[in-house]
């Protein structure tokens, strides 16, 4: 006998329903929420008759209830500790999804939990806050794109609440006194006008008054230094005085903000639509390469503007100029300089003192937190917001497979250590998956560097370990060196992978897909020679024609 069976209940007791829909028993305890929140205060007691009530939700329940219990969340979600809110995540928001209709509910939803973790962020260590600000920018952007499909009113609000996220990391990651007082300390000029520069930079973020004052405080700050600053300096720093003093008297205009995460997706479409016309101009010329790569040269320089102006100018201004020579590259089709409208962002950065690590991990922070701003990353943690459909649509956004963010992928190195991944080891048959990042490191593209010799040291420490000689037992046919047998391995694996494609003909098959099938298929095909015979070019068609030089494909 099983254990509920000992218990003898009455099936029928709840037959008694309401003129809009459910129990009388279960709206008589919903109810006792109600009296939990509004008479006893008691958010914990509220909480625990929550998830009681949701043991038995399903798509059955009357969204009238549902309803009662979005306004209790909204009541208690302010007063959850983590534990609290972790149970929330647990048992109570995948059985939300069961309702899209409710759209403005779940719009809110994503607001309460964005400024949740916002309130957690103040008793978090400084280490901490970036996460904290990350997992409120992912809901943000979620409300955001709700209301654009539901409810536009709401839209200005939003933006509001996404800039002030912005807004909290320029405060806390402010080092701008520092700065303006080594430029004099260390009489430079040029330093001290990068800073009034990136200050200014800084006024795109302002949402109010409060915003507008702690800015100001900074130019306020410059103008003590210009007012004490020793007779022979004088003349250096002269030229600042007029800009410093327009700023102190600047008064605040609220109808002159622009919210700069609009500008992120504005710029974002714009790419898009260069990338349209791009297709648009050079489709009856598909079968010339050179018209094909000029294109594809072309939206690559677009992307690069938006991505070095847009975000990365934008984060040094935040924290500061780099503190050592440093090299952002993009893998992937990024990487290859064959990206599409949506394509991903998978990343590394060279640096040259592994001192620096922290200031690089907090720029792949941020950089990660603007592009989570877009709201087009789907992310794995939160919970889907079925109004918006049964699953959350990916379009640019970091790749957690090649993120900088995550310390465990080793992707902020120095070129030496960066190469050391290309080192074979005992189980070599574990670098079989061509999409592992010691494939993907192997082909990139800078997306901002100050200093090209990193990437050049880079390049010849991968070019000496994948030259290795196997030792003399090991060496197989064709394959002597460390690279070769490597691409013999992965040549060997995606032929597998064809013939697991191709199982069923082509004309049999009612799916086919694009990219797995044929695209793919092909690029890591050709990378894997490129490996074989020690090319250097990254880009497809650059590929195919070192391939020709090489005598190993012929013209035609």
């Amino acid at each position: 006998m099983e254990a509920c069976d000992t218990i003898h209940l009455d099936q029928n007791s709840d037959d008694n329903t309401t003129a809009t829909g459910g129990s009388s028993t279960d709206i008589q305890f919903l109810d006792t929420i109600d009296e939990s929140i509004s008479i006893k205060g008691n958010s914990a007691e509220a909480l625990e008759r929550i998830l009681l009530f949701f043991l038995d939700v399903d798509v059955r329940t009357p969204i009238n209830q549902i309803q009662r219990v979005y306004s209790y969340l909204h009541n208690i979600i302010p007063f959850l500790d983590k534990g609290e809110m972790e149970k929330l995540r647990e048992d109570v928001f995948p059985k939300l999804q069961y309702f899209p209709i409710l759209h403005q509910e779940q719009m809110q939803l994503a607001v309460e939990i964005a400024e949740w973790h916002l309130m957690v962020s103040s008793s978090v260590p400084l280490e901490q806050l970036l996460t904290q600000y990350l997992q409120s920018m992912h809901y943000y952007s979620k409300a955001i794109l709700i209301a654009e499909l539901n409810d536009s009113s709401q839209l200005e609000l939003l933006r509001f609440g996404i800039s002030k996220v912005f807004m909290r990391v320029i405060k806390d990651q402010s080092t701008f006194r520092d700065r303006l007082d080594r430029a004099r300390r260390e009489v430079d000029p040029d330093k001290f006008g990068r800073v009034l520069a990136e200050i200014e930079i800084l006024k795109q973020y302002r949402c109010d008054h409060e915003d507008h004052t702690f800015l100001k405080g900074l130019i306020e700050q410059a103008g003590r230094i210009l007012a004490n600053i020793t007779l022979k300096n004088q003349e250096k720093f002269k030229c600042f005085s007029p800009f410093v003093r327009q700023k102190l008297i600047e008064k605040f205009d609220a109808t002159d903000i622009n919210h700069t995460t609009q500008g992120y997706r504005n710029a974002i479409q714009n790419f898009r639509g260069i990338f349209r016309k791009e297709i648009d101009d050079f489709s009856s010329e598909l079968n010339d390469f050179n018209a094909v790569r000029k294109s594809q040269q072309i939206i690559q320089d677009h992307f690069l503007r938006f991505f070095q102006e847009k975000l990365v100018e934008h984060v040094f201004a935040f924290i500061g100029p780099p503190p050592c020579a440093y090299d952002l590259r993009a893998m992937g089709s990024i990487g290859r300089g064959e990206l599409c409208p949506y394509s991903d962002l998978e990343w590394m950065i060279l640096i040259e003192d592994e001192k620096h690590f922290d200031y690089f991990q907090k720029l792949a922070q941020i950089i990660k937190l603007q592009i989570v701003s877009l709201g087009e990353t789907a992310a794995s943690n939160l919970p889907v917001f079925s109004c918006l459909g049964d699953k959350h649509k990916s379009g640019f956004h970091v790749d957690s497979g090649s993120d900088p963010v995550d310390a465990t992928l080793e992707l902020i190195r120095t070129p030496q250590a960066m190469a050391c991944k290309q080192k074979a080891w005992d189980g070599e048959k574990e670098h079989s998956d061509a999409c592992l990042p010691v494939h993907t490191l192997r082909k990139s593209c800078s997306l901002l560097s100050d200093h090209s010799f990193l990437f050049t040291e880079y390049e010849n420490e991968m070019e000496k370990i994948l030259s290795l000689p196997l030792p003399e037992g090991e060496q197989i046919l064709l394959g002597k060196t460390i690279g070769q047998r490597r691409a013999l391995g992965l040549l060997g694996e995606q032929l597998k992978a064809y013939g697991e494609c191709f199982k069923t003909p082509p004309e049999k098959q009612t799916v086919l897909d694009i990219k797995e099938q044929f695209i793919q298929l092909i690029n890591y095909c050709l990378n894997d020679l490129a490996l074989y015979y020690n090319i250097r070019e990254v880009n497809t068609l650059d590929i195919i024609d070192a391939l020709v030089e090489k005598e190993v494909f012929t013209e035609r």
